[in-house]
């Protein structure tokens, strides 16, 4: 597992407004933002992308995705075949996005409860529209509000705080085509959740957790309990728990302990809804008082910017 993957989630979208191109440096973070809008069809329907003059053929709603699962080495699938049926929750959450059609919901994620990140979001995959407040902590304070209102043909990304926004758009030189505009917005602040690396800590680990099913959010859902070994994360080396949706594998908890018996890193939930449809009007944002500035601008004066300086806290209870 690439143990930066957390870090760098966060900053993927200053990148990209700032013009820089991250996918070359970053491909395995990236490639959890691919997706590739296929309406109501089922995992095997192979989708059109219309973009700027190519067509892109995939399975899977993320186009990044290999049509089967991919095994690094002949052993990784020799082993997956002893557990088919944990192989089967982590296949399930490799392409969760295949099974979710809209979600609502919040979580937090992080190394601490005073230096983390929260995320309210509300993302339909079919109508390609996501919507999410995201909220960014450091030794307990918000340092960092983002407000994201996305849909294909457009994606506006306000700071209230700082009274700004920018609005990018598919004809901005940095994007290829429609396409890439696309899978670089919809799963922005919601991945964590819907469409999670964190399989990972399941994959080839398979004699190391055990599960059980249960009901949680009113779905059913796999409680998983294992020792993370060093082979997997040397960084989140001991103990871990995880909730993962049974029908659609999307993470809905997870804690890893490290060797001292203290949470070292979680993704937890605090309220989720999966293919119950979403309100129309919660796709709006309201940007009285906000000035627009260029995506370039809105990127350098993140908390998150390239140059490493940083703006002001906001006191939190």
């Amino acid at each position: 597992m690439k143990k930066w993957i957390p870090i760098v989630v966060i900053t993927l979208l200053v990148l990209v407004l700032a013009g820089i191109k991250i996918y070359s440096t970053y491909p395995e973070a990236v490639t959890s933002l691919f997706h590739i809008d296929e309406g109501a069809n089922s995992p095997s329907s192979v989708s059109n992308g219309t973009n700027k003059g190519t067509v892109t053929m995939s399975k899977h709603r993320d186009s990044s995705k290999e049509s089967t699962f991919p095994f690094n080495t002949e052993s990784d699938k020799q082993l997956a075949k002893k557990y088919p049926d944990k192989f089967s929750i982590v296949n399930k959450m490799y392409y969760s996005w295949d099974y979710i059609h809209n979600a609502q919901g919040s979580y937090r994620w992080g190394h601490s409860q005073e230096d983390m990140s929260q995320a309210k979001f509300y993302v339909d995959f079919d109508k390609n529209e996501n919507r999410v407040t995201n909220e960014q902590y450091a030794s307990g304070k918000i340092v960092e509000t983002t407000n994201l209102l996305f849909d294909k043909n457009a994606a506006i990304i306000e700071r209230p705080e700082q009274k700004i926004y920018a609005k990018d758009t598919p004809e901005r030189k940095v994007w290829h085509s429609d396409e890439e505009f696309k899978n670089n917005y919809i799963g922005s602040y919601n991945q964590m959740v819907t469409s999670s690396e964190w399989f990972t800590l399941l994959s080839n680990n398979y004699p190391n957790w055990s599960y059980e099913e249960g009901t949680q959010f009113g779905m059913p859902v796999y409680k998983i309990k294992g020792t993370i070994p060093s082979n997997i994360s040397e960084d989140l080396l001991g103990p871990f728990t995880m909730v993962v949706s049974k029908s659609t594998g999307a993470l809905l908890d997870l804690k890893c302990y490290g060797q001292k018996d203290r949470v070292i890193f979680f993704v937890t939930c605090k309220s989720i809804e999966i293919n119950k449809g979403l309100d129309p009007k919660v796709f709006h944002l309201n940007l009285t008082g906000s000035k627009q500035v260029s995506t370039k601008e809105f990127g350098q004066t993140s908390v998150n910017n390239v140059d490493g300086s940083k703006s002001g806290g906001v006191n939190t209870p």
